[in-house]
């Protein structure tokens, strides 16, 4: 596989582009900002994309594909299976509407667009494709469409304002978990807070692990090592 590389871009400026894209999109539907971002709406009706979901996997003869993006066509496509996984399939979404706000400029400016694979049942290949990275390290242009898909389903003040509703008076991290990043106990203790974010506070096309991970960036749990509130 050919990759193809991008510039670094600052977590920071990621975010200001998806506060655009939602800015735009929330001005076309006269709406305010709230939970569930409706990621679908945004990639075919606001930036005019057709979405195609089908056998990815199989049409590409690679089995780790998730998603796809013809920049030409206009065309996005999907992995079928992701849709018996609400929060993956719209993570998968708003992570192609990332490459498609971060990268399609850049791609276009390349003269030569790289094979990165041979797409057998196209008519041709896509210039973006999207692969389960948990068997190997994920390219610079992967990391970035996932920032960018974090911070568009999880907009931060969405999602500190739902924390607050849940625990006006904050929220402490047991000491017995402040010494283990890693510590089963304490990844399950931080996905029962990420359920009730997704099931009590309207995040319901997010997953539980991408809640809990976007409220550790945010800092939302006091991991001061002070007694806890409870």
């Amino acid at each position: 596989m050919n990759e193809f590389r991008v510039p670094f871009i600052p977590d920071a400026d990621i975010e200001k582009e998806v506060y655009r894209l939602l800015g735009e999109w929330l001005k076309e539907r006269d709406a305010s900002l709230s939970a569930p971002i409706d990621v679908e709406d945004i990639l075919e009706n606001h930036l005019g994309l057709t979405l195609d979901i089908c056998d990815l996997a199989k049409k590409t003869g690679q089995p780790n594909v998730l998603g796809a993006t013809w920049i030409d066509q206009k065309l996005v496509r999907v992995e079928e299976t992701l849709q018996e996984n609400e929060g993956r399939f719209c993570f998968t979404l708003a992570h192609e509407i990332g490459h498609w706000r971060l990268h399609r400029p850049l791609i276009l400016l390349e003269k030569e667009m790289p094979e990165l694979f041979d797409f057998k049942g196209f008519s041709s290949p896509p210039n973006i494709v999207c692969r389960d990275g948990k068997a190997e390290k994920k390219p610079r242009i992967e990391i970035q469409a996932d920032h960018f898909a974090a911070f568009l389903l999880m907009p931060a003040e969405l999602v500190r304002e739902a924390f607050a509703g849940l625990f006006p008076n904050g929220l402490r991290l047991p000491v017995e978990y402040l010494d283990g990043k890693d510590d089963p106990g304490r990844r399950e203790w931080y996905d029962a807070l990420a359920k009730k974010m997704v099931n009590e506070k309207g995040f319901s096309n997010c997953s539980i692990q991408a809640m809990r991970i976007r409220m550790e960036q945010l800092h939302l749990v006091d991991e001061s090592g002070q007694a806890t509130l409870f």
